[in-house]
C-alpha cells in the first residue's frame, strides 16, 4: 500500500470530504513524503488527488471530494479494478477469480482481475461492485473540441484593473508573464491581486474561465503545436511532457485501458507522457478534441 492507497481509503471511509479538509490532508502527505516545500495548498492537493480523479477513485463536486464505489472495467481481455477496494472485498473477489496487483510510481496500486468476462460479471455481483465494458471511445466521442468548448463559456465582464499575467510559452513550456495591456491581445489571462480571475480572449470576445478543465482547454487552445506519437506495436500514446494538463475526462478515457496514470518515458532523446494500452482510435479521438496531430510509428 502506498500513500495514494492510504488517501483513497481515508476518503472512502468518509464518503464525502470538504475540499479544505482534503487540502490539509494532502499537505500532511507531502510533508511525510518530503515533497513540495514551496508548493501552495492547491499544489499539494493537485499532486495527490489528480491521479485518484483520473482513475475514477473519487469525484469533485466543486466543494467536496466524493468517494466512488468500486467496480471492474472489462478491457483488453482482463478486468481492471477501479474505485477503492477494501481488503475484505478483495478477499471475497479472490474466491472467484485471480487478482493481481502492480505498484506504480504515481498513483494508487493497480489492481486487475483475471478470468472470463462472464466470471468477472458474476464475481463483481458477489462483491457488490459494478461492472462495465471500456467506454473510453464513447466518452471521447462526446467531448467537444477545444474551440467549441471555449465558445460555450460565459462572457467575462471582469475589470482589467489589478495585477494581471498572460500565458506565454518558452521552449513550449507554459509560463505566466506580467501583462501590461490587459486583454489587448488574444490569449489566457489571470489576475494575481484581489479575487483570482482567469479570462480567455479570442477575437473580440472575452470568456470567463472558472474551473480546472476550462483552464486546461484554454491552455491547449494557446499551446504551440507539437505532434503526439502513437507507437503502434506497443499501443502507447506519447504526449509531450511540457504540454498543458489534459482535461479530466480526456485523461480518464486514456487511462482506462492501463489502470494507472501516465508515466514519464524517454523516446527520441525526449521526455514524454506515456499512456499505455491505448487504441489508435482513442489516440485519434483525444488528439482531435485538443486539435493536435498524431504521428504513427
Amino acid at each position: 500500500m502506498n500513500r495514494w492507497d492510504s488517501l483513497a481509503g481515508w476518503l472512502f471511509q468518509r464518503q464525502s470530504t470538504p475540499w479544505q479538509r482534503v487540502k490539509q490532508a494532502c499537505q500532511s502527505l507531502s510533508q511525510a513524503a518530503a515533497l513540495g516545500a514551496d508548493w501552495s495548498p492547491l499544489g499539494h492537493a493537485t499532486y495527490w488527488i489528480r491521479p485518484l480523479l483520473e482513475l475514477g477513485v473519487v469525484e469533485f463536486d466543486g466543494n467536496s471530494i466524493l468517494a466512488c464505489q468500486p467496480g471492474i472495467i472489462w478491457t483488453h481481455g482482463r478486468g481492471l479494478m477501479f474505485g477503492y477496494w477494501t481488503r475484505a472485498r478483495i478477499k471475497r473477489l479472490r474466491n472467484s477469480v485471480r487478482v493481481y496487483s502492480k505498484q506504480t510510481d504515481r498513483g494508487p496500486t493497480c489492481l486487475s482481475a483475471v478470468g472470463t468476462r462472464q466470471e468477472l460479471v458474476r464475481a463483481a455481483e458477489d462483491c457488490a461492485a459494478w461492472f462495465s465494458d471500456d467506454n473510453g471511445d464513447q466518452l471521447l466521442a462526446n467531448i467537444p473540441g477545444v474551440t467549441d468548448w471555449l465558445l460555450a463559456l460565459n462572457e467575462d465582464t471582469s475589470s482589467p484593473t489589478g495585477d494581471w499575467e498572460k500565458l506565454s510559452f518558452r521552449n513550449r513550456k507554459p509560463v505566466w508573464v506580467s501583462a501590461k495591456e490587459v486583454f489587448a491581445q488574444p490569449g489566457l489571462y489571470r489576475r494575481r491581486s484581489g479575487s483570482p480571475v482567469q479570462v480567455h480572449v479570442a477575437a473580440d470576445m472575452r470568456r470567463a474561465v472558472t474551473n480546472p478543465d476550462q483552464r486546461a482547454v484554454a491552455m491547449w487552445f494557446e499551446n504551440p503545436p507539437k505532434s503526439w506519437i502513437f507507437l503502434n506495436e506497443k499501443n502507447c500514446l506519447l504526449i509531450p511532457t511540457a504540454s498543458p494538463r489534459l482535461p479530466l475526462l480526456v485523461a480518464r478515457s486514456l487511462v482506462i485501458g492501463a489502470g494507472h496514470v501516465a508515466n514519464r518515458v524517454r523516446y527520441d532523446n525526449e521526455l514524454w507522457w506515456g499512456y499505455s494500452h491505448v487504441t489508435f482510435r482513442k489516440a485519434k479521438l483525444a488528439a482531435s478534441i485538443l486539435e493536435q496531430d498524431v504521428i504513427v510509428r
